[in-house]
């Protein structure tokens, strides 16, 4: 090892472990520490152990002139002092310690490079920044979004900065076919890395428990929750995750979930979030910056450059105006009745006698893992307003209940109940009931003479753009009021696919958007509500013969 090399360690250690130096120190190390450590291991372990160490903190440290402030510099223009490689917020996400962790950031943020390096670190059992040692081994899972990804970006970027000399492979890279079995790489002490595609689907996702997951960009929603399920017993399970919001998606399962998710946010131990831009990576000069930015219109720097979430970007079905209003009318309900452990009651206005409601029903199978029934109740105002919604897993039988309890409540509300699929048991539930406001289409025979009613709305290719056209109608001209975010938040990511079809968002849903339709055809087609009369008493007594004059 050269004088320089050597020098360069020495400094780079010292600065590690000066916390003036290094405002992410959490254990500094004594010779001591080091001899423990040590003794513990084989001489030909011991030696690779070293190895590892010197390469995770030469890679995130590197040598400068005291004199240097190119921002865009490596290091390499001196052997004076050491500075981080990572900007900031990197090294923020790379020495956080929390459960689960997210970069949502702009393109070339270097959120790939913190990812794969900290997922790095755990494999090691050593942090160069926090300078923290780990339990061993670890089993660490690293995340692509599918194979090339994992191929071209993720595998090169591990191996740039895992040092060879500590890890073999399962598998010959180059001959590598992720459809028969995973990419693992080997640690010299026993932990070991599986590379992963999340377009695999979920059962490629079960098995033993993990210590550590890193997905980089947003997987699909069920890979997610599968994967975050292998909890190894006695073990905490650490998640991070590193993506660039898809233009072409708009709110995805993350923006909810992840990014506003404030309860769990309040605990920043439970989930840390860093957002950034692309003007925030010092290896980016201003001109490469221009450059990227003249190549997008506007919309696509928020994302690709701000790292922003798209709102629809002209292919959202509903008016971007029109929803930016009812977004300002997003309230907290009322109340909120916990139907079941899947199922709740949103309400944001008590019924009212002097208003009639209309009720539209999206009704689903009832499976845990899949779609919601959902019940949209909405007070028949000038401009009616969204008063109560339910959204669940519920079984048809068991939401035809609620549906009927629900309308009794609301003013004898008016039913629109969707017949496709499960809806005929809820429509069933409300014949039982003897319910008689329910909205019914009337047919005629070829002749025009014999009529016949149907229970219900059937939604089909005649049908369906009538309901979304409905609430195309309300938003575009304020004339509808919607508390909730929910609601908005599916509004949102409704769009118009590439064959004119209005349809959810690829990972979205859309049965808050059903319903919301089937309540507005309730409001304009059902007939107006009556306030009951109060019968009027006449305290004097009646004259059983004033009509004869006496």
């Amino acid at each position: 090892m050269s004088n320089d090399i050597s020098t360069d360690i020495v400094i780079i250690s010292e600065t590690i472990n000066n916390p003036e130096k290094n405002p992410y120190l959490i254990k500094s190390w004594d010779a001591i520490d080091l001899s423990k450590k040590l003794s513990a291991l084989t001489d030909d372990i011991a030696e690779i152990w070293i190895q590892c160490i010197t390469h995770l903190q030469t890679y995130a440290w590197r040598i400068h002139s005291k004199d240097c402030t190119n921002r865009e510099c490596f290091g390499g223009c001196g052997h004076d002092v050491a500075k981080l490689f990572f900007h900031p917020k990197q090294a923020e996400f790379i020495s956080w310690n929390g459960d689960e962790a997210w970069v949502i950031t702009g393109n070339r943020w270097g959120k790939t490079d913190a990812n794969v390096f900290r997922a790095i670190c755990q494999a090691n059992g050593y942090n160069p920044l926090t300078n923290e040692l780990y339990q061993l081994p670890q089993d660490v899972w690293i995340v692509g979004l599918d194979f090339p990804m994992v191929r071209d970006i993720l595998v090169p970027k591990f191996k740039m900065q895992m040092p060879e000399v500590g890890v073999k492979w399962s598998e010959d890279i180059s001959s590598w076919d992720f459809n028969k079995t995973d990419l693992i790489a080997k640690l010299f002490n026993g932990s070991e890395v599986g590379f992963k595609s999340a377009d695999s689907g979920i059962e490629k996702f079960r098995g033993a428990g993990k210590d550590y997951i890193g997905f980089d960009e947003e997987p699909p929603k069920d890979v997610f929750s599968e994967a975050c399920i292998r909890v190894k017993a006695g073990r905490n399970l650490l998640i991070r995750g590193s993506m660039t919001p898809d233009p072409f998606k708009g709110l995805t399962w993350t923006y909810k979930e992840i990014l506003k998710n404030e309860t769990r946010q309040a605990d920043p131990m439970s989930l840390k979030i860093w957002t950034g831009a692309t003007t925030e990576n010092p290896g980016l000069s201003e001109k490469m910056i221009k450059r990227l930015k003249s190549n997008m219109e506007e919309w696509e720097q928020q994302v690709r450059i701000f790292g922003n979430y798209a709102m629809g970007l002209g292919r959202c079905a509903f008016s971007e105006s029109g929803l930016a209003i009812q977004r300002e009318s997003i309230r907290e309900p009322l109340t909120i009745r916990n139907i079941s452990e899947l199922a709740k009651l949103t309400i944001y206005e008590e019924p009212q006698e002097d208003f009639g409601y209309s009720i539209g029903v999206d009704t689903a199978e009832g499976l845990e893992h899949g779609d919601n029934s959902v019940i949209c109740v909405i007070k028949r105002d000038i401009k009616p307003t969204l008063a109560a919604i339910l959204v669940g897993k519920i079984d048809p039988d068991t939401l035809g209940d609620h549906v009927i309890l629900l309308a009794e409540e609301y003013m004898e509300a008016w039913l629109v109940i969707e017949t496709n699929n499960h809806g005929f048991a809820v429509i069933s539930k409300a014949r039982d009931h003897d319910y008689a406001n329910m909205y019914a289409e009337k047919k005629f025979d070829k002749w025009g003479q014999k009529e016949s009613k149907k229970w219900g709305w059937n939604t089909n290719a005649l049908t369906r753009p009538i309901l979304v056209d409905g609430i195309a109608v309300a938003i575009r001209d304020n004339t509808i009021t919607i508390h909730d975010s929910y609601v908005i938040d599916e509004l949102t990511t409704f769009i118009v696919n590439e064959k004119g079809r209005a349809e959810a968002q690829s990972g979205c849903k859309d049965d808050r958007v059903m319903a919301l339709g089937l309540a507005l055809q309730g409001h304009i087609r059902c007939p107006q509500y009556e306030k009951p009369v109060k019968a009027q008493h006449d305290p004097v007594p009646i004259n059983e013969f004033a009509y004869m004059g006496v």
